[in-house]
């Protein structure tokens, strides 16, 4: 909460009440418990609670289901949920509900939609258009590696990637080979926690720095995830998403109320009557340093002090 009314600082705050009667819908393309998601959430309800609109959310659940039929399926629910609740305006998180909800059904129509959590490139989905603008979503991946390199063996010249096989995982495992080019040396996708294990032991061979993407695996142990990592770490690791941290010794992570901040800033703004096309598409730009500690000291690494006082401790 206190991060969310730090970003809610840097923006106007609407007049109480305005807006009653006005609907806005939030398509949430995963479920009810996913950390980030729930986060955004938070971070919506920061800014419209006490402004008289109402907020509901629909989720697609498209994280656990992420089979092409189930998120077409999913996408047509969600249109026909969108055409009887009759929102004014409609935030909508993560790439799935923007492929398979605004594509197909309301681009280019009068219902204005406000995205987040896009990643990398809105323009595969032909965003901004006249009813559409929204937040995409970038990683900090080059500033997380530059602090990594610091404490790899060979300046962390080989790099790998583990992640789950999912759309997300899969998009940004791209546009990391396309920053990285050739120190990109290792990508593997995995479908179950058993596998996700013996691919993070075997990259401890094969690379000189990991990055670790968000699992997404029904089965996946957290508990156990973060005492196999204490047991088996080699070399640094990093990590883009704090729930995710215990296994990971640094990450630059993004702060996921900064979306539900901005996208619920600009449905006022629609709301008021401004039109999506005088709202700018933005990337994220805040992030948090978090640094951990039990992994540090498997690791043998010491933090300089002036890094210390910047991040937040995981011990």
């Amino acid at each position: 909460m206190l991060v969310a009314l730090a970003l809610l600082s840097l923006f106007p705050v609407s007049a109480e009440g305005g807006y009653a009667g006005k609907r806005v819908l939030y398509i949430d393309s995963y479920h009810k418990g996913w950390p980030w998601n729930d986060r955004i959430a938070d971070g919506i309800r920061t800014v419209l609670d006490g402004t008289g609109a109402s907020l509901r959310i629909y989720y697609m659940d498209t994280k656990r289901n992420p089979s092409e039929q189930f998120k077409r399926a999913a996408g047509l629910r969600a249109k026909e949920y969108i055409d009887s609740y009759k929102p004014d305006v409609v935030i909508a998180s993560d790439d799935n509900a923007a492929k398979y909800v605004i594509v197909p059904y309301y681009l280019h129509s009068s219902l204005p939609f406000v995205f987040c959590g896009v990643n990398w490139n809105a323009g595969i989905y032909g965003f901004p258009v006249e009813n559409v603008t929204g937040m995409v979503e970038v990683n900090l991946v080059d500033k997380m590696l530059r602090q990594l390199s610091r404490y790899a063996k060979n300046g962390g010249a080989r790099i790998g990637y583990l992640a789950s096989d999912t759309y997300t995982e899969l998009q940004d495992g791209q546009y990391y080979s396309t920053l990285l080019g050739g120190a990109l040396t290792e990508s593997v996708y995995v479908r179950s926690y058993a596998e996700w294990k013996r691919a993070f032991l075997s990259l401890q061979d094969k690379v000189d720095i990991l990055i670790v993407g968000t699992p997404g695996l029904a089965d996946f142990d957290y508990e156990d995830a973060e005492q196999f990592a204490l047991q088996t770490t080699r070399i640094p690791t990093g990590e883009m998403n704090d729930f995710i941290m215990p296994y990971a010794l640094l990450g630059y992570l993004k702060v996921p109320e900064e979306f539900g901040i901005w996208s619920a800033q600009a449905a006022l703004e629609i709301l008021d009557g401004v039109s999506p096309t005088d709202i700018p598409m933005v990337t994220n730009k805040r992030f948090e340093l978090i640094l951990n500690l039990k992994i540090a000291d498997r690791l043998g690494i010491v933090f300089s002090t002036s890094l210390l006082k910047n991040a937040q401790l995981l011990r």
